[in-house]
């Protein structure tokens, strides 16, 4: 029944190709644990902050914006749980491949011409980061990742680990496990925001070469903070005023390109 409903869905759209324009698309990808154990794109902490920055989008472009929306259970690195609204899939679990499909037909439904903004703070940083190095072909115009972290490099196990001992290296930068794919993602971008911190020493990122600027946050957190600073990244506010700015600029001075338009 969905694979129907994305058919009438493109071939409405390709016939109207010359008057529609192409809607804005927002992917948010949260971290490990954002959705505990419920599997529930609706637990994401930051989701207050997605939903205003999606009514801004839609008040200054006049276009509701198509989005995606993941998450990870508590316990379950493997499968994200994924909410598009659109193509009327809310809190499925798939596997990362599933969730590339997923974001390649909300092309198809907004327009291969969409502008695409990615977002993701830790596990989801590494998941964002991942979905543009192996879904090419698509209008990416700005990238935000908040504090990433690798899912294979820093899962449960290694990070318990890393407490215990005191150091693990997988869980103290940026997902080196992606590093011959920054060039990559830095080339499909047209900007790349790599936001991070360093305070909480058993769990942060590092700063990314190839993203077009690194901005490192001090958020000075109470030692009963669970996670500490890095927890603190996902709802900074200046992080999120700065990427509602960006995201709003850009799709304004980028123009409005017409469903088929960009290539």
């Amino acid at each position: 029944m969905r694979m129907v409903t994305y058919v009438i869905s493109i071939v409405f759209l390709l016939a109207y190709a010359d008057q529609v324009l192409a809607r804005p698309v927002l992917v948010f990808s949260g971290g490990f644990g954002s959705c505990a154990v419920a599997g529930s794109t609706s637990e994401i902490k930051s989701s207050a902050e997605m939903d205003e920055l999606a009514d801004r989008l839609r008040d200054q472009s006049g276009e509701e914006p198509v989005q995606v929306r993941t998450c990870y259970a508590l316990g379950s690195e493997s499968t994200i749980y994924v909410t598009a609204d659109e193509l009327n899939i809310v809190d499925e679990p798939m596997t990362r491949e599933e969730f590339y499909e997923v974001v390649r037909s909300t092309a198809d439904f907004a327009g291969n011409s969409a502008p695409f903004y990615v977002w993701g703070q830790s596990h989801g940083g590494w998941t964002a980061m991942s979905l543009i190095a192996n879904v090419g072909g698509l209008n990416y115009r700005l990238l935000t990742t908040v504090d990433p972290i690798s899912v294979t490099e820093c899962g449960p196990v290694v990070f318990t680990g890393g407490v215990l001992t005191g150091s693990s290296e997988g869980c103290q930068r940026a997902p080196k496990d992606l590093e011959k794919a920054y060039p990559l993602i830095a080339k499909r971008v047209a900007h790349w925001k790599n936001w991070y911190q360093m305070e909480f020493s058993l769990l942060h990122s590092s700063p990314i070469p190839h993203a077009d600027e690194n901005i490192e946050r001090t958020f000075n957190a109470s030692w009963w903070v669970p996670m500490g600073s890095h927890s603190l990244t996902e709802r900074d506010p200046a992080m999120w005023t700065k990427t509602s700015e960006l995201t709003v600029t850009d799709l304004m001075q980028s123009g409005r390109p017409k469903v088929g338009s960009w290539r």
